[in-house]
């Protein structure tokens, strides 16, 4: 299962869950539910008080300040992009592992290059999928669609690989 955590339903939480939809995801949202039969499914979430998931991934869409109190369960990995200090220090502080994303060297995954139609993505260092194997370090080129936000784009491709999908 994959969370996004925001205040509101934001345009990064549609990109995101329509990347994932186009590659199969079941998405449930405030405005969209799809039903694919896919490899795991996405839920949009505001002011979620209570996560009781064996596994799964929680992207942080925005700096939402009401984290403080929420307790992740062991065996769920964060996704955030790099400036989002609120998820960074939510995730510190339940000991979660977190998949940052952005265009700075020191992301998990960063942007190599962008083209119109395509961009070329570079995991940092080794990630560990939900299944517990090892994904190495490597470069991935994504087809994207117009207007389609880097971190859109970043966010949905660490979420594939954490499900051994190809993005």
């Amino acid at each position: 299962m994959v969370i996004m955590l925001s205040d509101k339903e934001n345009n990064l939480d549609r990109q995101i869950a329509e990347i994932l939809s186009r590659k199969g995801a079941d998405v449930v949202l405030d405005n969209m539910i799809s039903d694919k039969e896919g490899a795991f499914t996405v839920v949009n979430h505001h002011k979620l008080s209570d996560i009781a998931t064996k596994k799964g991934i929680i992207i942080v869409t925005d700096s939402i300040d009401n984290l403080k109190s929420q307790h992740l369960p062991e065996g769920v990995v964060g996704i955030c992009s790099e400036d989002n200090l609120n998820a960074l220090k939510f995730f510190k502080a339940n000991n979660t592992p977190v998949i940052t994303c952005g265009r700075g060297s020191k992301n998990t995954l960063t942007v190599s290059s962008v083209s119109e139609d395509s961009m070329l993505l570079s995991l940092q260092r080794n990630i560990e999928d939900i299944n517990g194997r090892q994904i190495e370090p490597c470069e991935i080129k994504v087809n994207i669609l117009k207007n389609e936000d880097i971190f859109s784009v970043l966010a949905a491709t660490a979420v594939l690989l954490m499900y051994s999908i190809t993005p």
